[in-house]
């Protein structure tokens, strides 16, 4: 029994150690693709954005030919 306490003592800390790293690295690469995804929504936002800008200015567009299409029918 002592010699696997002395065994846990001796690499108990190294294995805690590897342990650690090896969360810390998956929470790095967890973070880098929330980073990612979070990049590519922002840029589907902006684009998205510039849509419904164009779309407002189609409706604007359109409203102005059919009042004059009313005023040309009147």
């Amino acid at each position: 029994m002592s010699f696997i306490s002395d065994l846990i003592i001796q690499w108990g800390p190294l294995i805690t150690a590897v342990i650690t790293a090896i969360i810390a690295y998956i929470t790095l690469k967890v973070s880098q693709s929330a980073n990612q995804s979070a990049d590519e929504t922002y840029e589907l936002n902006k684009q998205a954005l510039k849509i419904s800008i164009d779309s407002k200015e189609l409706n604007n567009q359109t409203f102005m030919i059919m009042n004059e299409t009313k005023k040309i029918n009147e």
